[in-house]
């Protein structure tokens, strides 16, 4: 999705960069021109763009559900005053995450449920597994179903969660509880230090692991669970605790990447991909590494075997790496590689100094 000043919103074919619409689209009642920020998620089914519009000010947002294949609008709506909408795709429709609420989407953009959150707990949104977990670190916390809305679970102190294939998991100080979808709780095991890697994008990232990984900021380690159990399937011990500064950690199908970021003076990254649920024999890739304060922009895609990550410095860049074998594949440096994604199967970029677009690169 890309937006075309003083015309619209457009859709681009990822194959070939082709416009997939007849023309740009744009509510009737709202200028396009004073939202200058947004981001746009597409529906499990692929039926349904949708997009969330912000003026950067904090005054103004607009939400808009199009048609994937003929970019007919849906539904929009503006929200006076709401800053920070969050759209993500989840469930079998959208979530939106503003200051002091929740709000479900069917496809087609129909409200389906609003959640309070008043108390501004962060929000971790799981879209393929379909729930929401809710939590003021240290304080109470609650897993949504991203679908319904309805309320899963409750925890009086909830410090970390992160949701995987079988369920989801809540960690405080003293334990790690496992659940299933249902909300019945299945193991429980003595936290030990642990924190599970939750997707609070400065701290740790992570869209969910076919098991539950967990790591020890303070001693440092890594260690994964049958959550059907509690049993530790697998653990790795780490030389030392600034190597688990700040973790990421993703799932394709039954591979995990991990990555475990040195907040040290090198800003070194540990890098490595393994099956969830063995203990890996491989070694770890390690690089120079200048993520940013948001890591969870510094991972770009994960295909089960390759990963792709941003280098940063005097000209923008990525670089890909097989973290299954230990090397890295390519990298690529333009000044046009500004915001980079990983998208089908092509690599995309926007440039914002001389020609302005956007780029896909072979």
């Amino acid at each position: 999705m890309v937006g075309l000043e003083d015309h619209g919103l457009m859709a681009l074919d990822a194959a070939t960069g082709a416009a997939r619409w007849p023309e740009s689209v744009s509510p009737a009642d709202v200028d396009l021109k004073k939202f200058n920020q947004g981001d746009c998620v597409v529906d499990r089914a692929a039926t349904t763009i949708g997009c969330a519009l912000s003026t950067g000010d904090g005054l103004k947002e607009v939400l808009v559900f199009l048609d994937t294949e003929t970019g007919v609008e849906k539904h929009h709506e503006i929200a006076a005053g709401r800053s920070g909408a969050d759209l993500y795709s989840a469930g079998d429709g959208f979530v939106v995450a503003t200051d002091g609420e929740l709000v479900g989407y069917q496809p087609d953009g129909t409200e389906m449920w609003r959640v309070d959150n008043r108390t501004n707990a962060g929000v971790d949104v799981y879209g393929d597994q379909a729930v929401i977990i809710i939590a003021v670190p240290g304080g109470p916390g609650r897993v949504v179903d991203a679908n319904s809305g309805r309320t899963i679970v409750e925890a009086p102190v909830v410090d970390s969660g992160m949701a995987f294939a079988g369920g989801f998991a809540l960690s405080n100080s003293a334990a790690i509880d496992f659940y299933d979808f249902t909300g019945a709780k299945t193991a429980s095991v003595t936290a030990d230090g642990f924190r599970l890697i939750d997707n609070d994008q400065s701290f740790t990232a992570s869209s969910g692991t076919y098991y539950p990984v967990a790591f020890n900021p303070s001693k440092g380690g890594l260690r994964a669970y049958d959550p059907a159990t509690g049993v530790i399937l697998w653990s790795v011990g780490m030389v030392t605790p600034n190597q688990t500064a700040k973790v990421v950690g993703f799932g394709s199908g039954k591979t995990c990447f991990l990555a475990l970021l040195n907040d040290s003076a090198e800003r070194s990254a540990s890098l490595i991909t393994q099956e969830c649920g063995t203990s890996s024999t491989n070694v770890y890739l390690m690089i120079t590494a200048d993520y940013p304060d948001q890591i969870h922009a510094w991972v770009q895609g994960y295909d089960g075997e390759n990963v792709l990550v941003n280098s940063s410095g005097k000209v923008h860049g990525v670089v890909c790496l097989d973290v299954a074998r230990g090397q890295e594949v390519w990298q690529k440096q333009n000044n046009d590689m500004i915001g980079a994604k990983w998208l089908g199967d092509g690599l995309f970029s926007a440039s914002t100094g001389g020609i302005q677009g956007v780029h896909r690169w072979a």
